[in-house]
């Protein structure tokens, strides 16, 4: 699994928005990217 986070460049918050299999994660940053100026990146998930 990888976790898809969203770190706001205003606050600095980070944000865990969904967690995925590595299957689907390029398909989830392509539509999460197209609606933010926001930073979005991907993280291992542990378990």
């Amino acid at each position: 699994m990888v976790a898809i986070k969203l770190y706001d460049i205003e606050t600095g918050h980070v944000e865990t928005l969904a967690r995925v299999t590595a299957e689907s994660v390029q398909r989830w940053l392509d539509n999460f990217r197209a609606g933010t100026n926001d930073v979005v990146y991907t993280e291992p998930v542990d378990g």
